[in-house]
């Protein structure tokens, strides 16, 4: 009777496709983002999650300038501005420590309390980060990322290869035992 707890594998997996209960996001900063774009050597990733209607998450940057000011802005498209939705606080720095780390970083880390039309726009794209900083070449510098959603396997995706697993199980028939 092996074949119930694949049958039992398969069920939860159909459910649990649309059970998730946390989305992921994430954010890719450069010069080229801004509007208009700059030729800003600097870069910086973020990752945020949404749990119910509370948005945690951290831009990182490596190797960073003297980082000023950080906000989540929208509702706006890539090319468009936004105003200023959450001010992302005041940047942490670890200063380089070589020879594991001869950089060193900056990152910001946030948590927020959405409203429901808040959780539309930020799930549809329509939200980004943006961080200003100063170095020597770059005075008035700026670096922006739209936050995106990370694509999850759909429903369907999910089903297929529970059948495709499901189908192997039973043409490999029932295992026998052969020792003596």
């Amino acid at each position: 009777m092996r074949i119930i707890p694949i049958l039992i594998a398969f069920l939860f997996t159909c459910v649990a496709g649309n059970c998730q209960g946390t989305l992921q996001f994430y954010t890719h900063l450069t010069g080229q983002n801004v509007f208009p774009p700059n030729e800003s050597p600097f870069e910086g990733h973020g990752g945020f999650s949404l749990i119910g209607n509370s948005l945690s998450g951290s831009v990182v940057f490596r190797n960073p300038p003297r980082l000023e000011t950080g906000y989540i802005r929208g509702p706006a498209s890539a090319g468009e501005v936004g105003e200023v939705i959450f001010d992302l606080g005041q940047a942490q720095d670890v200063s380089p420590n070589p020879p594991q780390d001869p950089y060193g970083y900056g990152w910001y880390y946030s948590e927020f309390i959405l409203q429901q039309e808040q959780i539309s726009q930020l799930v549809s794209g329509r939200w980004y980060v943006e961080v200003d900083y100063s170095s020597a070449y770059y005075p008035a510098g700026r670096v922006r990322g739209q936050i995106l959603l990370v694509p999850e396997p759909s429903t369907w995706i999910l089903l297929l290869m529970s059948c495709v697993i499901l189908a192997r199980k039973i043409s490999n028939g029932p295992r026998r035992d052969h020792r003596a």
